[in-house]
């Protein structure tokens, strides 16, 4: 009978070593899925975060589309809800963004021929007008001159006056 109980002892002795080691295992276990648990719960929290950001650009993106269908005097019913009105609304922006380089490519072309054509109508102004500042000094010189001369002649008008009217 000790031999019973003996026997007995070790195959429970044994099965709580077999049950330790299986309660060990399952609370490494339970240790696992809890971390894993925290970092789904981390993703989650990030997805949610994303959610978030997508959702505001989306609408961001909504309100900036409708201000360029304003600005462009589009069909106001345009909602964008759905990703083909989103992008043919881009593809239409682009499009009309092009023209308008173009149409701005054309008309600064224009505007710098004009430029360089009234500059050049300046440079002959000026080049005229240093011209005419030359002929009215060399005319103010001459007069300066004629009027010496004049002045010199009545002198010698004076003089010959004088002594005519002395004899």
């Amino acid at each position: 009978m000790k031999e019973d109980l003996e026997r007995d002892s070790r195959s429970k002795k044994s099965r709580i070593d077999e049950l330790v080691r299986e309660l060990n295992r399952v609370e490494n276990e339970k240790r696992h899925c809890e971390i894993e648990v925290q970092k789904v719960t981390s993703r989650i929290g990030e997805c949610n975060g994303l959610k978030t950001k997508y959702e505001r650009d989306n609408r961001e993106l909504k309100e900036i589309l409708g201000t360029a269908a304003n600005s462009l005097e589009w069909n106001s019913n345009i909602t964008f809800d759905s990703e083909i009105e989103v992008s043919d609304a881009v593809e239409h922006i682009c499009e009309t963004v092009m023209v308008y380089e173009s149409k701005l490519k054309n008309v600064t072309e224009e505007f710098e021929m004009k430029i360089e054509t009234e500059t050049s109508k300046i440079n002959r102004l000026e080049i005229q007008k240093a011209q005419l500042e030359e002929q009215k000094k060399l005319k103010a010189t001459e007069r300066i001159k004629i009027k010496r001369d004049v002045a010199s002649l009545i002198r010698e008008l004076a003089e010959t006056d004088n002594s005519k009217s002395e004899y």
